[in-house]
């Protein structure tokens, strides 16, 4: 099964901190108002409740957003109007913008691919996360966390439109606790790697908050 996604690559004279994605997705978000796809708010102030299409990443320092199904033509539309992004009030021009549209491969495989997270993965909602807390060792904790990864890779994947018919099977997931502040709390999170029968695209997210950069992956070689 294939879908296209759409890669904005954007260089500035600044080396963004990953956890300015937020701030990036409030620019885009406020340059496109009317396009929900953009910032995830309901006219009423309501957040918009489904996966994100638009996600906005900092990779090795530099803004990356993704487009995937109807963020795809948005994206294109902002890539031919975005040339600066205001920050905290200060103003960065952008020297170089790429643009890279794909048809990608996606699905349960008769391979096993090797994915690590290289932003920290946003597992846990309420009920999960006191349940993670009361199991008493390593594995337990580890077969949780493997059945919440394909849980986020079913969302992915009704999200576009895909019916997965087939097992989807995480090998292997190696973890590691890592703890965040957002929205003024503090989050427990994963950083790690995994292996999965299913073709993944690089820089999609998993999990909670993706739109704000979090459960990135990229596909070890």
């Amino acid at each position: 099964m294939r879908f296209k996604l759409l890669t904005f690559k954007l260089e500035s004279n600044k080396f963004f901190n990953p956890r300015t994605a937020e701030k990036i997705r409030g620019y885009f978000g406020n340059l496109y108002t009317k396009d929900i796809l953009f910032h995830h708010h309901l006219g009423d102030g309501k957040l918009y409740y489904r996966y994100p299409f638009i996600q906005y990443k900092i990779i090795d320092g530099e803004p990356l957003i993704i487009g995937i199904k109807d963020g795809v033509d948005s994206l294109k539309k902002s890539f031919l109007e975005v040339d600066r992004l205001v920050i905290d009030k200060k103003e960065f021009e952008i020297f170089e913008k790429s643009i890279i549209l794909e048809e990608i491969e996606f699905g349960v495989s008769k391979k096993i691919f090797k994915y690590k997270f290289i932003t920290p993965w946003y597992a846990l909602n309420q009920n999960n996360y006191k349940k993670y807390l009361e199991l008493d060792s390593i594995e337990s904790k580890r077969e949780l966390l493997k059945s919440i990864l394909t849980g986020n890779i079913l969302v992915i994947s009704k999200s576009i439109g895909i019916t997965i018919t087939e097992r989807i099977e995480v090998k292997k997931l190696y973890f590691k606790e890592f703890k965040f502040n957002l929205d003024d709390n503090r989050i427990l999170g994963f950083v790690g790697n995994f292996s999965v029968n299913f073709q993944l695209p690089d820089y999609i997210g998993l999990g909670k908050s993706v739109s704000r950069g979090f459960g990135t992956i990229k596909r070890i070689v």
